[in-house]
C-alpha cells in the first residue's frame, strides 16, 4: 500500500517563526523601555562633582558642555566659550570633577543694565506713549575664578556677584483704553460692562484730580503713599473702605483701590477724591475727571 508523505507545512512554520521575532521584540521593549518611545532618549542627567557636593542637570541631546555649565551656574567668562573641550556634546550620566585654582581674582565693577518697562494706563488714548523717567544703569561687584574640569582648565568662571547699585529702569506709558491703573486686585464679581456688582453703594459723577508725592510719604492713615490709596473726606467715606474708581464709558479706569488718605480740599467739599500717582508728570495728565467711585465694602 503506497503511502503519500504529506508535503511540509511552510506556511505554518513562517508563522511561528513570525510569532516567535514579535514575541521576542515584545520582550525587549519591555526590558529596555527607553526603545519604545523616542521621547524618552530626549533628557538625561549629567553631574558635576563641586567641592564635595554633586550638582545634577538634566539636559538632552545636542547639549555641549558650555550648555551645562550655564544650566549648573559656572558660567564662563566670553572669551573662553569657544574652546574645543566646552563645545563637546556631553552624554547620559557624564561626571565631571570640577575644582577651582588660584582663589578668586580681585573685585571687578561691571554695569548693571536697566530695562524699558512697559506701563498700559487709562491716561492717555490708544497710540499715545509717553517716558515717566530715564533709566540709569545699575554697579555690580564681580570676581572670577579659574575653571578646572578633570583636570583640564578650561578658563576663568564667575564665583560670585553683589550689586552696589541697582539700575532704575525706565518707565514707558502705554495708552490703552480701559486699562487699570492700580496695582490692586480684590477679585470682585463685576458684570459684563466690567463694573463691579453686589457693592454697597454707587457714587456717579465724581469730581476726581490727582497727586503724587515723594518716596516714603506717610499718608494720614500711616501707609506709605502708593498707587490704589486714595484720598477721601472720611466723613463720607471711612478710611479703610475698598473702592472701585472709573470713568462712566470706561475710556479711564484707576481700578481697585483703598480709602486711605485725605486733603484740604476734600474736607471742604471742593474735589470727591483724590487719586496717587506715581509721578508727578502723570498728574498733570490726569487733571480733573468724572468718575464713578463703587463703594465695594466698608471697614469692619
Amino acid at each position: 500500500m503506497d503511502t503519500t508523505i504529506p508535503p511540509p507545512k511552510r506556511k505554518l512554520t513562517v508563522k511561528i517563526l513570525v510569532c516567535a521575532l514579535v514575541g521576542a521584540l515584545v520582550l525587549s521593549l519591555l526590558a529596555f523601555p527607553a526603545m519604545a518611545s523616542p521621547a524618552a532618549n530626549r533628557t538625561f542627567e549629567v553631574h558635576f562633582v563641586v567641592d564635595g557636593y554633586i550638582t545634577t542637570v538634566e539636559t538632552s541631546l545636542g547639549f555641549s558642555l558650555l550648555d551645562a555649565l550655564d544650566e549648573a551656574g559656572l558660567v564662563l567668562g566670553e572669551q573662553y566659550r569657544q574652546g574645543d573641550m566646552v563645545r563637546r556634546p556631553v552624554s547620559p550620566n557624564d561626571v565631571y570633577r570640577v575644582e577651582f585654582r588660584g582663589g578668586e581674582s580681585a573685585p571687578v565693577q561691571r554695569e548693571l543694565p536697566y530695562e524699558i518697562v512697559l506701563v498700559p494706563t487709562s491716561l492717555f488714548p490708544e497710540g499715545t506713549n509717553m517716558r515717566v523717567n530715564y533709566g540709569r544703569p545699575g554697579v555690580r561687584e564681580v570676581r572670577y575664578g579659574t575653571l578646572v574640569i578633570n583636570g583640564t582648565t578650561v578658563g576663568r568662571v564667575l564665583r560670585s556677584e553683589t550689586v552696589i547699585e541697582a539700575p532704575v529702569n525706565s518707565r514707558l506709558l502705554v495708552g490703552t483704553p480701559g486699562a487699570r491703573i492700580s496695582p490692586f486686585n480684590f477679585e470682585w464679581e463685576r458684570g459684563e460692562d466690567g463694573n463691579p456688582v453686589g457693592y454697597h453703594a454707587r457714587l456717579t459723577n465724581q469730581r476726581a484730580t490727582a497727586y503724587s508725592d515723594r518716596v516714603g510719604t506717610i499718608t494720614s492713615t500711616g501707609q506709605r503713599a502708593a498707587v490704589g490709596l486714595v484720598a477721601v473726606n472720611p466723613r463720607n467715606i471711612p478710611y479703610g473702605t475698598l473702592l472701585y474708581i472709573a470713568s462712566d464709558c470706561r475710556t479711564f479706569v484707576y481700578g481697585y483701590a483703598i480709602a486711605a488718605d485725605t486733603g484740604g480740599d476734600l474736607m471742604r467739599g471742593r474735589i470727591d477724591i483724590d487719586l496717587f500717582y506715581d509721578s508727578h508728570l502723570e498728574t498733570i495728565h490726569h487733571g480733573n475727571r468724572r468718575v464713578n467711585v463703587f463703594i465695594l465694602q466698608l471697614p469692619q
